[in-house]
């Protein structure tokens, strides 16, 4: 083949070039020959790239970007938008991203995480993009860049390498929340020595990729490479598995290894996610390969080739789910249009729409509202969320509407109406009147809905740059605990509980922490304002602000911590709720005790009768040696309800003694339950209360025998 300018359109697309690029290895020999034959016009090599994606040529869209970029040429960044991940999966997004100097590269970038990627993929894609905002926009992000860094810290980490990316996002967007949830996300970086070392490697990285464009495109790959056969997926055999010395499959009597063992290991290299099947046959018809349970391991490039209008009805809701999955919303809009909406869809283009509007994509937005107009369906039943995000452009339209939701909820105080009000405001361009709409819903509802609405009442003030506690958690709170009380709820409920209020202690102490250090400040800068005599003085009024600021920030982290402890023991109350419900809701057939109920059991076996309701007196607390360690040993919340606990015993306080039951084998010791897995033995003494341990339930019999002996 000739060189660059020799080529037609026609010979670059020819198959038996993209034949051969598909069957080499992603080497420095592939790099080159792809060079030699990348046409001379810009708009086929453009082609070329955006015609290698929709048929999952991953090998030919990263050799020919490689190659142009190593010849100089202009790749238009809008391939970043499907080829960024695949880049980021092959170890050279930042190779080929900072070679890109002009455009609208982190817009595409963004794009790229806004689907169901692995999350590896995602914190490295983030991290390329801060610094080549850097380098190339004078530091100005795009604004989903931190609500996508802030949504993957938040979320449970698997992958080690992931929190170092999303410090170099916080070092290089200079954003403290982002560095506050990171750091409270991951504990080996609490101390200060990892936390320097994690900015220490931010430098680093940021030279290693300014310096990309000195070095030769050449240079990423070794002399032998690996083709790149598919994209996360999981791949299933597509031909049985059998042993090299047993009689071949296909019935000639020969053994495997001499009849088709190698035609099969040529067939297994095109293996799919759907066993049996290779890619030549997945391709020719994919529909026709597919089951429901098949597409939770279908990767993209897979599903994007299937022909919604060919699937059976059984199959569609499977295939939009995956869409939704996969967060492809764009792909899922095309889908509707071509096997429209249906009431039976109903759920499913919920879903779709609810996740479009909070990623504030009202393109999309309306092409599906668009759709379901068109099948003869009104917007009247849409949800509130819905059509909010349509006509928040239009103030008084918006104001009008929200005030005929308003009254509608008034009147009939359905707390489901309610809900999605608060959900709709909440995510509406007006953050602050979605805080006070959540702060006078939330008691009003139960448990699961007033969850809800408390996470985004968080995230709306998360816009406003406020502190995340919000006055109206500890009404919600309370509201809860003294519901529990009426009720008498199960352990589990009480111990998230009593976490709950040990959470609002702590955060109603920080609060109160930073207001005083808030007003300390305030009075610094005043007298810091009315000038200082000398020099000197004016250094140390400065180094009192400076110090200030600091402890205000570590409050402020602080507090950030606690109201995501906070948020985890709501949801876990939750979570106990709808156990207790479910438990409710069944009709029991036969006597059934759980395992839990029979350790009960086996432990009240140990017990003497509950003694009678008497008036206890004032006591002071014996300690025994070495307790102080067996509180740092126990969980948190477990530590704070014994002492709890213990001062309300020791106030004297009759309901504190409720559960409280002396020992059979040991009677002047008493048994009180710490939540559903911890107890309390301690000995009531006249004017004392002598701690004698805490320990695990299971250790209960053994440590019996030992007091006994």
């Amino acid at each position: 083949m000739s060189g660059r300018g020799g080529h037609t359109g026609a010979t670059m697309m020819d198959s038996e070039l993209r034949k051969y690029i598909g069957k080499s290895a992603l080497d420095k020999q592939l790099i080159r020959h792809v060079q030699s034959v990348l046409p001379a016009d810009d708009g086929e090599l453009d082609q070329w790239l955006a015609d290698s994606l929709p048929r999952q040529a991953y090998n030919e869209f990263v050799s020919v970007i490689c190659a142009a970029l190593l010849e100089g040429r202009h790749v238009d960044p809008r391939h970043l938008t499907q080829g960024g991940v695949i880049l980021a999966a092959v170890g050279i997004l930042p190779e080929v991203v900072m070679r890109m100097r002009q455009g609208n590269v982190p817009e595409y970038l963004l794009q790229s995480v806004d689907v169901n990627i692995p999350r590896r993929h995602k914190g490295l894609i983030l991290a390329v993009l801060a610094v080549w905002c850097r380098l190339h926009r004078s530091s100005v992000f795009p604004p989903r860049l931190l609500e996508f860094a802030r949504e993957m810290a938040r979320q449970p980490d698997e992958d080690h390498s992931i929190p170092d990316w999303l410090v170099f996002v916080a070092s290089m967007t200079g954003d403290q929340g982002l560095a506050d949830l990171v750091r409270k996300s991951n504990r080996y970086l609490a101390p200060e020595a990892e936390w320097k070392k994690a900015h220490a490697a931010v430098s680093t990285f940021e030279k290693r990729l300014a310096d990309v464009p000195n070095k030769s495109m050449l240079d990423v790959f070794g002399e032998q490479g690996e083709r790149i056969v598919a994209y996360a997926s999981t791949m299933r055999r597509s031909v049985p598995r059998t042993g090299r010395n047993e009689p071949c499959p296909c019935g000639s009597g020969k053994k495997y290894k001499r009849c088709c063992f190698d035609k099969d290991q040529e067939r297994l290299r095109h293996s799919t996610s759907i066993e049996g099947v290779t890619d030549e046959e997945f391709d020719a018809a994919p529909e026709a390969h597919l089951t429901a349970d098949s597409f939770e391991h279908l990767p993209w490039e897979r599903i994007d080739r299937i022909d919604p209008t060919k699937l059976p009805p059984g199959l569609i809701e499977p295939y939009f789910a995956a869409l939704i999955r996969m967060g492809v919303f764009d792909r899922l809009a095309d889908s509707f249009e071509k096997i429209e909406y249906t009431e039976a869809l109903h759920p499913t283009w919920r879903t779709a729409a609810v996740l479009v509007v909070m990623r504030q994509r009202r393109d999309l937005a309306e092409r599906l509202v668009s759709i379901r107009r068109r099948a003869g369906f009104p917007d009247d039943d849409l949800d509130d969320v819905i059509r909010f995000f349509l006509i928040e452009d239009d103030p008084s339209a918006w104001l009008s509407f929200l005030e005929e939701r308003m009254d509608t909820a008034l009147a009939d105080e359905d707390p489901n109406a309610l809900w999605h009000l608060a959900q709709a405001v909440a995510f509406s361009k007006y953050p602050a009147l979605g805080v006070f709409v959540c702060r006078s819903v939330a008691p009003l509802l139960s448990t699961k809905e007033a969850s809800s609405v408390l996470e985004d009442l968080s995230k709306a003030r998360d816009r406003l740059n406020l502190l995340p506690e919000d006055p109206i958690t500890d009404v919600v709170d309370k509201v809860w605990a003294k519901e529990n009380d009426e009720t008498g709820q199960s352990e589990a409920v009480q111990e998230a509980l009593q976490a709950l209020e040990a959470k609002r202690r702590e955060a109603r102490e920080l609060k109160e922490a930073i207001e005083r250090s808030e007003r300390d400040l305030k009075r610094a800068e005043a007298a810091l304002a009315q000038g200082a005599s000398t020099a000197a003085a004016a250094d140390g009024e400065n180094e009192v602000t400076r110090s200030l600021r600091r402890k205000i920030g570590m409050l402020t982290h602080n507090l950030k911590g606690v109201h995501n402890e906070r948020n985890a023991f709501r949801r876990k109350y939750e979570e106990a709720q709808e156990h207790i419900g479910e438990l409710n809701s069944q009709t029991p057939t036969a006597p059934d005790r759980s395992s839990s109920d029979m350790k009960d059991s086996a432990e009240d076996e140990l017990l003497l009768p509950q003694d009678s309701p008497a008036t206890h007196p004032v006591r002071l607390i014996d300690f025994p040696r070495n307790f102080d360690q067996r509180l740092r040993d126990v969980p948190r919340q477990v530590a704070r309800a014994t002492m709890t606990m213990l001062g309300r015993m020791a106030a004297g306080e009759p309901a504190a003694f409720v559960g409280a039951v002396r020992l059979k084998a040991c009677p002047t010791v008493t048994r009180l339950r710490i939540g559903i897995d911890w107890r309390l033995l301690f000995r009531l003494l006249q004017d004392r209360i002598e701690v004698v341990d805490l320990i695990p339930r299971q250790d209960l019999e053994r440590k019996i025998r030992t007091l006994s002996s």
